[in-house]
């Protein structure tokens, strides 16, 4: 038996959504559903720190940076974080998100 918990699809993520719906998500719907969210946040505020740490994480290296602040500004500016870029850099590095 294979063990396996990916942190991209599983939902370990504390979520509430901007109706005020608690759930929880796994990395890439969180990135991709961020406009939506109202609040993430973990069991301690140490927990939480370290989601929103490994998220920027995943962000910087999605986006190269952003390299500069034209680039951080049009993150910005598009309200939402594009799918595309995301699930590329997941898909390349899956592997290293499963934790068995």
């Amino acid at each position: 038996m294979t063990l396996s918990f990916n942190l991209i699809d599983a939902p370990w993520i504390p979520c509430m959504d901007a109706a005020g719906r608690a759930g929880e998500l796994g990395l890439r719907e969180t990135l991709t559903r961020a406009h939506e969210l109202r609040e993430i946040g973990g069991e301690s505020p140490l927990a939480t720190a370290a989601i929103y740490r490994l998220l920027l994480a995943v962000l910087h290296r999605v986006h190269n940076g952003p390299a500069s602040h034209t680039a951080w500004a049009a993150l910005w500016e598009a309200g939402c974080f594009e799918a595309a870029p995301i699930e590329a850099y997941l898909a390349q590095w899956r592997e290293r998100f499963d934790l068995f």
